[in-house]
């Protein structure tokens, strides 16, 4: 065997490992920031949806309304757009896995009341 074949395959391997790390950042290069505007796609429950920003002085909140999600606000800043967005997922996700776990714990005769559980937010993704 050749004894430059370790420093041959950690080259290779660390090269390859290198150009990777390059590809992933190149393709989050690519990607566009959020704005948080009329027209822009927002995802929910793993479908596609068109965001629909309408500015009100008398009420705030996040609806479904035929393929949209409309936000109605007083306040059209991309922070508080995706403020109001993060709570609206979180209470459907709240409203939806309460109800999948009561379905799940339903027929389980060992399970005497629904279990309790939380929503925590993910440091890292």
């Amino acid at each position: 065997m050749d004894s430059s074949f370790p420093t041959k395959w950690v080259s290779g391997f660390l090269y390859g490992f290198l150009y990777h790390l390059a590809e992933i950042e190149q393709r989050r290069a690519d990607v566009l920031k959020r704005e948080y505007v009329s027209g822009e796609t927002v995802f929910y429950l793993g479908t596609r949806y068109a965001l629909k920003v309408i500015l009100s002085d008398v009420e705030q909140h996040v609806k479904m309304v035929r393929g949209q999600v409309r936000v109605t606000t007083y306040d059209a800043a991309a922070a508080a757009l995706k403020a109001e967005l993060a709570r609206w997922y979180r209470d459907r996700a709240a409203h939806v896995l309460a109800r999948r776990l009561l379905a799940v714990s339903g027929p389980l005769r060992w399970v005497v009341e629904t279990p309790s559980w939380t929503i925590r937010e993910m440091k890292t993704q």
